[in-house]
């Protein structure tokens, strides 16, 4: 069914006058709209015994964008449009109109109804929560819509403060590529210790920050590694994750790992009643190691909600190994991201020219890698030149395709090449 799956909508009814029956036009659809996105309404005709012209619009701004426009023939009719809801980045007067005109008949209504403007969010995640002296700090920068689809945005100032409140490092009017910004600063091999903060103003004057610690090196009795996917998808299930844990002289660690998964919240605040916990959704898994020092384990997604927004889109991981005689505790992180995108084609442009020459054919090689960035093999692509498509491409057992581009009847000094799955 057309409408299944909304619970609220916004009914117009039409009721034609004249003659022995009474004819009559519903127009239903969601009432809450989203901005930029595809949405479909419904409209039934019934009861007439001649044409009827219907004409349905939806106004913003004064701009009236056609949902609906047809002349509905005689007998129960039933239609459901899809119509692109136009983007609007703030609140603003949206109405539905409706306008019905059979012989010595016409009928207008105009309601109105809620579009959910276009807002984008950054967040910003670090390579890790923990660093030595002298070492490099990187961090990545995200821009998403709030319908999580990924945008481009800028920034007007990137800063690193250090523990005193020293700035440290900046950049200025830095742009995201492909949705991202990758950043990094070198720590000296004497600095302050403590927490350095990195924050990143957007052009609207908001703000996102993150702290990253810098702190001695202590050499560990025994230290331990951990094995697992940088990013899931939000349809994965389950998280394989393994820890294997080793003294010093090679010698497996006896003893149990503990991990604390969460999912923070974007949204919380002491007075939302609906998200009260701090750290957002979390899981505690407790278990020993073997007696190689290993756990290695399936890790339940369900309590992540991974496709629910309000929540970063990424899984902080913290495991802590604990020595069985001893209690001494050894910790590290890891982030994973998460993402929608099931599958994505890009150019492999490290073995590409940025320039071409007219005449002189121009080599192209395109990849295609599923949600955890795995090669995938007999993917169909189209190739575009400046938004003409030139030819579908298949991937081959490594995910890449190859190919050569005629330039001979190319004109223009630049050229747009485009990609899709």
């Amino acid at each position: 069914m057309y409408l299944q799956g909304i619970v609220l909508s916004l009914a117009l009814l039409c009721f034609i006058t004249g003659g022995r029956s009474e004819p009559q036009c519903v127009f239903s659809i969601p009432s809450l709209l989203k901005s930029g996105e595809m949405a479909r309404g419904c409209l039934e005709v019934k009861r007439h015994t001649e044409p009827v012209d219907v004409d349905i619009t939806l106004e913003v701004s004064g701009v009236n964008y056609t949902i609906f426009n047809e002349q509905v023939p005689v007998g129960n009719n039933l239609n459901c449009p899809e119509f692109q809801v136009p983007s609007i980045i703030s609140t603003l007067p949206v109405f539905v109109i409706i306008k019905a005109a059979a012989i010595n008949y016409s009928y207008t209504e105009r309601r109105a109804v809620l579009v959910h403007p276009t807002k984008k969010v950054t967040l910003m995640q670090l390579e890790r929560s923990s660093y030595k002296p002298g070492q490099k700090v990187r961090f990545n920068v995200f821009a998403l819509d709030n319908n999580l689809k990924p945008v481009e945005d800028k920034y007007p100032i990137i800063h690193v403060t250090d523990p005193s409140g020293n700035r440290q490092f900046q950049w200025i009017n830095k742009e995201t590529n492909n949705s991202i910004l990758s950043l990094s600063f070198d720590l000296l091999d004497d600095p302050e210790l403590g927490e350095y903060r990195i924050q990143v103003e957007r052009e609207s004057g908001e703000s996102v920050s993150q702290n990253a610690i810098v702190e001695k090196y202590v050499l560990p009795k025994y230290t331990f590694e951990i094995s697992g996917p940088d990013s899931i998808t939000t349809m994965d299930k389950e998280l394989t994750i393994q820890v294997n844990a080793q003294y010093s002289y090679g010698q497996p660690v006896s003893g149990k790992v503990s991990m604390r998964i969460c999912r923070k919240s974007t949204n919380y605040y002491r007075g939302n009643a609906c998200n009260r916990n701090p750290d957002g959704l979390c899981s505690i898994v407790t278990e020993n190691l073997d007696s190689n020092g290993t756990f290695s384990g399936e890790l339940d997604l369900a309590p992540f909600q991974l496709g629910l927004s309000g929540f970063t889109l990424s899984l902080n991981v913290e495991i802590i190994v604990i020595e069985s005689d001893t209690g001494i505790q050894a910790k590290k992180t890891k982030v994973i991201g998460i993402t929608n995108q099931m599958a994505r084609a890009f150019f492999n442009r490290k073995n590409m020219e940025l320039y071409f020459k007219r005449g002189i054919p121009m080599y192209v090689e395109v990849a295609v890698v599923d949600g955890h960035e795995n090669p995938l093999s007999d993917q169909i692509i189209e190739l575009k030149l400046n938004g003409v498509t030139l030819k579908n491409l298949t991937t081959d057992a490594n995910g890449t395709a190859q190919d050569f581009i005629d330039t001979s009847d190319v004109d223009q000094p630049q050229i747009s090449l485009q990609v899709s799955k």
